[in-house]
């Protein structure tokens, strides 16, 4: 007779009943179970079976299971599987067990009763109980009523038990199997496409399948062919354009995603056939998709399509300086010279929502203090330079200008002329083009940074260049050539024939010049008028501008003429709303020293002062009477040339030949300036 009972736990897999008797005692092992299979019955060609199995101790001692669905228990020909931890076998005709397939993965086993879709298949474990589900389609040659057999091992073998039955119908078709992962998340993934056709994979004559709604435009949409085995994204309209050959290098894309045909792959074997599209979803199509499955065979039969997953998109946004072009060399101060920046964005450009720039001899703590530092804003299209130095409590910019529009700003640094900058968006790449001139006081070796931002997230500030500006000589030379007061605003055809600046309204600058203003403020009397003292809009026929850039102590506008010719400039002063103002108009060389100087006054009219200028020049602007100094405008030309005139002067009609200058050569006023 036992003296006790105990429960003793030993080692992995023995739950012992212990039983004392006289100084010994014996071991009796717990063997795991096959408990169920869900459905216990139905009828059908395919099948996702829910087999359960539970060990006494953890479901981590399950060594193994066995099962039979859809075939004779005993007989070699069935639909027999093996299973042990994340791996299933299917026995071949013979009942021979071959190379496994991982649950969850891209891939199909078959033999001539059924095919096991390892991508639809899955097993999980709790405690102790082991859960296997597997997705079973069954063949014609399977067509009848069965027995569901399991049995399972943990070192004890449980012995065979019928947990259910099955009838198998012969009318399994062609069919979107599944695709593997069948749920996920992430911005790249290859997918497992599996299709089954009962006549052999060979049968198949193109599969289509997409990630995204059930439409073909806007949609990462692909078709694929197996007899060429050729495969095609769709554009956004969903057209397909040129195919791609899989396993070949090469990509398309539209707005949604990026196929990879190199990485991707096809495969067929018995009735299974596997495309396998390698893709990378791009941030603009983020959000929660299904996926979708379609199979067409040589004799026109047509599965319909099937949603056989789910898929979210889920693309980490990244934003980056990426370039500057040029990213080294060298202009001489007063020369125009055009680089283009790159900024990108992984969910598309457009989300970029400004910019920064700065060239500046090193980074410092407040990188905008006497630098060429640009801002751009994309809610408003606004081009921004800073002021030369600026105090906490300042808004450091001056007044901007749409960017793109005709306008120029101006700092110490240097001269960005708006009309001559873009920004232009396309994919993921922010393009910008700045055209900037640098002042003399700016030679030296530079450093370029670029930084960008999208409303949540910031590129960071990167060096991608440097740049040195070559000081340009401080000589220079002034003529002075004339006063015109009769020409007032009609300076088309007059004035201009090079360049020019029409202030508040447009601006040309000569290719030889970028004039750079400091030291002024705009202001605009009559945005329109038909008064002649406005100067004539340049683009609009018939309406005329009166406005100026004023100071109430002294303005300078620094011109370096950089093609080493004279040319003439002039100077447009008016004195709109007559204020007495009086001005004196000084040209300096680039040392600063006095070249020519000239006092105004009573130019309630408009009135020109006309130079002939070459090198370095400053135009100097000083009040000396009335409210403030105005300049309206500024205009370049060439200077006139020699022009022969023969003269009539003998009795016997010959001719004598002098040179007379013409003043009015693009250059101020109708009189001759010379003569004969």
């Amino acid at each position: 007779m036992p003296s006790m009972f105990k429960t003793l736990l030993l080692d992995r897999r023995w739950l012992i009943p212990a039983i004392v008797l006289a100084g010994s005692f014996h071991l009796v092992a717990q063997a795991p179970s096959p408990v169920s299979v869900s459905p216990a019955s139905g009828t059908g060609s395919q099948q996702l079976f829910t087999f359960t199995f539970t060990d006494p101790v953890s479901w981590t001692h399950i060594q193994s299971a066995q099962v039979i669905a859809g075939g004779v228990f005993g007989q070699a020909s069935s639909c027999y599987l093996y299973l042990s931890g994340n791996f299933a076998y299917l026995a071949d005709d013979s009942g021979t067990f071959h190379n496994p397939v991982t649950f969850g993965s891209a891939a199909t086993i078959e033999n001539s009763r059924c095919i096991l879709d390892a991508g639809s298949s899955s097993m999980t474990g709790s405690g102790t109980t082991w859960t296997v589900n597997l997705s079973l389609l069954f063949k014609s040659a399977a067509a009848g009523s069965y027995s569901t057999m399991m049995e399972v091992n943990n070192g004890i073998e449980s012995g065979w038990a019928q947990r259910g039955s099955w009838t198998v119908t012969n009318n399994l078709g062609l069919t979107a199997v599944s695709v593997s992962p069948s749920s996920g998340t992430g911005a790249q993934q290859t997918f497992g496409f599996s299709f089954v056709d009962p006549a052999g994979w060979t049968d198949i004559q193109s599969a289509q399948f997409l990630v995204g709604p059930l439409q073909a435009a806007h949609n990462c949409y692909m078709f694929v062919s197996r007899s060429s085995n050729a495969i095609q994204l769709a554009d956004d309209s969903g057209s397909f354009g040129a195919a791609l050959t899989i396993g070949s290098p090469g990509t398309q894309q539209n707005s949604q995603c990026i196929l990879d045909a190199g990485a991707s792959s096809s495969s067929g074997s018995g009735s299974t056939w596997m495309v396998k599209p390698a893709l990378t979803f791009k941030a603009a199509f983020t959000g929660s998709y299904s996926t979708w499955m379609e199979v067409y065979s040589n004799g026109a039969v047509d599965s319909g399509w099937q949603n056989r997953g789910s898929w979210i998109v889920s693309v980490p946004i990244t934003i980056t300086a990426a370039s500057v072009t040029p990213s080294s060399g060298s202009s001489v101060a007063g020369a125009s010279q055009i680089f283009t920046q790159v900024y990108t964005d992984s969910a598309g450009a457009g989300d970029i929502t400004e910019f920064w720039t700065f060239l500046r001899p090193s980074y410092a703590a407040n990188p905008t203090d006497h630098a060429c530092y640009v801002h751009w804003t994309k809610s408003d299209n606004q081009a921004y330079l800073t002021k030369d130095t600026w105090a906490p409590s300042e808004n450091p910019f001056l007044p901007p200008i749409t960017m793109g529009q005709n306008g120029t700003i101006s700092n110490s640094q240097c001269t960005l002329d708006v009309g001559g900058s873009s920004v232009v968006v396309s994919g993921n790449n922010l393009t910008v083009t700045l055209k900037l001139a640098f002042s003399n006081a700016f030679a030296g070796p530079q450093q370029y940074w670029l930084s960008a931002d999208n409303g949540t997230q910031g590129s960071g500030w990167h060096q991608l260049g440097t740049w040195t500006v070559n000081p340009a000589s401080t000589a220079g030379t002034a003529s002075f050539v004339r006063l015109d007061t009769t020409t007032k605003g009609n300076w088309l055809g007059v004035y201009g024939g090079e360049g020019y600046n029409v202030i508040a309204d447009h601006v040309s600058n000569p290719a030889y010049a970028t004039p750079a203003p400091s030291g002024q403020s705009v202001y605009v009397w009559a945005s329109t008028t038909s008064d002649l003292r406005g100067l004539q809009k340049e683009s609009i026929a018939n309406d005329r501008i009166a406005a100026t850039w004023y100071t109430n102590g002294s303005e300078t506008i620094d011109l370096i003429i950089t093609d080493g010719h004279s040319h003439n400039i002039a100077v447009y002063c008016l004195d709109w709303d007559t204020t007495a103002r009086q001005e004196r108009v000084d040209i300096l060389d680039g040392a600063n020293t006095v070249l020519d100087s000239r006092t105004v006054s009573s130019f309630n009219s408009g009135a020109y002062l006309v130079w002939t200028v070459s090198g370095h020049v400053q135009v100097r602007v000083t009040l000396t009477g009335g409210a403030n100094a105005v300049i309206s405008g500024l205009f370049f030309d060439a200077v006139p040339s020699a022009v022969p005139i023969t003269i009539n002067t003998a009795p016997n009609g010959l001719g004598v030949t002098v040179d007379a200058v013409l003043a009015r050569c693009h250059g101020g006023g109708s009189e001759w300036a010379g003569g004969v």
